[in-house]
């Protein structure tokens, strides 16, 4: 699996075990903290790039929280 779909795996658990929400920066720190030894910069990147990217999985709520379609 690449990275980037390791990255949005993650961020998919984290935000399943989050359903209002998590903050951008918030979800960046709990993947990093997970210790995947991914690049943070990638991290980041992805993150903040997950809407866009992945629509159809991701939302952004109007208190840019990212949040799981449903």
């Amino acid at each position: 699996m690449s990275i980037i779909k390791e990255i949005v795996k993650n961020a998919c658990e984290i935000l399943e075990a989050n359903p209002k929400g998590v903050h951008g920066s918030e979800l960046i720190k709990q993947i990093n903290a997970r210790k995947l030894g991914f690049n943070e910069n990638t991290v980041f990147t992805t993150i903040w790039s997950l809407e866009k990217n992945f629509s159809e999985l991701v939302c952004r709520s109007e208190e840019h929280t990212s949040e799981l379609q449903s």
